[in-house]
C-alpha cells in the first residue's frame, strides 16, 4: 500500500500500518498531517506532532477560512500581474471582469 501527503509525497507503508492505523482509529488524513506538520526525531525515523503543532495549524485554517469567506462574499477578486510584478487588485464586486 502507498500513502500521499499533502505535500505530494508518496511512501510505502506495510499491512502492519494498515492495521495499526484501523486498530487505533487514525485516519490516512490524520497521518498526512502528521508527516507534513510534524518534526522529525535526530535519527530521521519518527515525525511527531504535537498539540501546540496542531494549534497553530487549526488557527491558521481558521484565519484562511475567513478570508475565503469574505472575498466569497465580494464576488472573487481579480489580481492583474506582468510576469512575477503585481500592478493592481479588485474585488468583482466592484463590477470588474474574471
Amino acid at each position: 500500500m502507498s500513502h500521499q501527503s499533502e505535500s505530494g509525497r508518496t511512501m510505502r507503508h506495510t499491512d502492519h500500518m494498515t492495521t495499526r492505523m484501523q486498530q487505533r482509529a487514525l485516519p490516512a488524513n490524520a497521518i498526512a498531517l502528521t508527516l507534513d506538520l510534524g518534526d522529525w526525531n535526530g535519527r530521521g525515523d519518527r515525525v511527531s506532532v504535537g498539540w501546540s503543532d496542531l494549534e497553530n495549524y487549526i488557527r491558521r485554517l481558521r484565519r484562511d477560512l475567513k478570508d475565503a469567506e469574505r472575498l466569497r462574499r465580494r464576488r472573487g477578486a481579480t489580481v492583474v500581474l506582468d510576469g512575477e510584478v503585481l500592478i493592481t487588485a479588485y474585488d468583482r464586486s466592484q463590477g470588474g471582469r474574471a
